[in-house]
């Protein structure tokens, strides 16, 4: 019996980015792995997770409500500025929410709990 099914996503891969600013993008691929890439210094790192990391993640996302979030999230406002695109697949649950400019309730929530999943890189929008 796998004693790790549905603490792990199916899938995982989350990007943020702006026009001339900073960009990030995390993807689970298996073998509790999450591949990293920010344009700050062109890095790519493969990040090992363990299963206490992936259960605190799926709290945070329970706490956050991200189970609830629109499919998009515009603000046509801003021409340039930050855009992101969130896929997660649980057993379970699942998310595809993305938006330019605009976040749902709660996204700082989640980006903490990004931040954290990743050991404290860099992720975050680059909305000033």
């Amino acid at each position: 019996m796998n004693t790790t099914a549905g603490i792990r996503p199916k899938k995982l891969l989350v990007t943020i980015g702006g026009f001339a600013g900073p960009a990030f993008k995390i993807e689970y691929l298996d073998d509790d792995v999450i591949i990293y890439e920010s344009n700050q210094e062109i890095e790519f790192k493969a990040i090992e997770v363990s299963n206490a990391d992936w259960k605190a993640f799926r709290t945070q996302l329970d706490r956050a409500n991200v189970w609830l979030w629109n499919a998009d999230y515009d603000n046509f406002d801003i021409l340039d500025g930050t855009q992101w695109e969130v896929s997660i697949k649980y057993s379970d649950e699942s998310i595809r929410s993305c938006g330019s400019n605009a976040y749902p309730e709660n996204f700082d929530v989640f980006l903490s709990a990004i931040r954290q999943l990743i050991g404290g890189l860099d992720f975050e929008a680059c909305d000033d």
